[in-house]
């Protein structure tokens, strides 16, 4: 597994990512996602479910466009 360091690093060069969303803190999916935005990189977070509904804000503010959710429901 890679570490946070090394996820944020790949995003922020524009490397799409699809992450567990139930493996890693909101703060974390924060820092990724707030990566992306440079390079308009693709960050999927599935697992989505495990978030509450202000996290996502948090996660989705950050991403300014980059992030998609995927929910139990939807797959």
């Amino acid at each position: 597994m890679k570490t946070k360091d090394q996820l944020i690093h790949i995003a922020a060069t524009g490397g799409g990512l699809r992450l567990n969303g139930a493996n890693w803190s909101k703060d974390d999916l924060v820092s990724i996602a707030a990566a992306a935005v440079s390079k308009k990189a693709r960050i999927v977070i599935y697992n989505a479910d495990m978030k509450t509904q202000d996290e996502l804000i948090h996660i989705a503010a950050a991403g300014q466009g980059c992030v998609f959710f995927e929910f139990a429901s939807d797959v």
